[in-house]
């Protein structure tokens, strides 16, 4: 069954060279559990907004203000990855609110970031994912993926995995 975890305690390492607890290295257990100790133990790393970017294997999010967010765990090969992030404080758009029911970024961004790592790990965009569940509940298709969220200071990250598929869900 998909497991979701909201923290607060913890956040993305701001800064492309942050040290990793462990030395790197890979993180065990079930997927569920992998995801929470790679999250806690092995950050998204940050790129200054216009800094030079070169990694191809990793997964990616931009923030509004310009900055990236890489992410590859040790440990990870063979399960897809998927993180999104947002600025906490940023307004959150009327029609999105409307649709979310809400306009308090500390109770929407989480629930986008969420929405927007399901839609990545299904392989369907986001404007058709809006469609497809309800996801201002936190909807999802029938399909066992894990996803933890983050809730800083100055970003909400949420990180999500799913073993390997074959044909995509719908």
């Amino acid at each position: 069954m998909p497991a979701d975890r909201a923290t607060s305690d913890a956040g993305p390492t701001e800064g492309a060279d942050a040290r990793r607890p462990g030395g790197g290295q890979g993180v065990t257990g079930s997927p569920a559990e992998w995801l929470e100790q790679a999250a806690s133990a092995q950050p998204a790393d940050f790129t200054t907004p216009g800094a030079p970017h070169a990694c191809t294997q990793r997964t990616h999010s931009r923030l509004a203000d310009g900055r990236l967010l890489c992410w590859r765990p040790s440990g990870s090969t063979g399960l897809h990855l998927a993180i999104d992030a947002e600025i906490t404080g940023q307004p959150v758009p009327r029609a999105l609110a409307r649709r979310a029911a809400t306009d308090d970024p500390l109770e929407f961004w989480p629930l986008w970031t969420r929405a927007e790592v399901r839609a990545k790990l299904h392989g369907i965009p986001i404007i058709h994912w809006l469609g497809l569940v309800d996801w201002s509940a936190d909807g999802d298709l029938d399909a066992p993926l894990d996803i933890v969220t983050v809730v800083g200071a100055s970003v909400v990250l949420s990180y999500g995995v799913r073993e390997p598929r074959g044909a995509a869900i719908t």
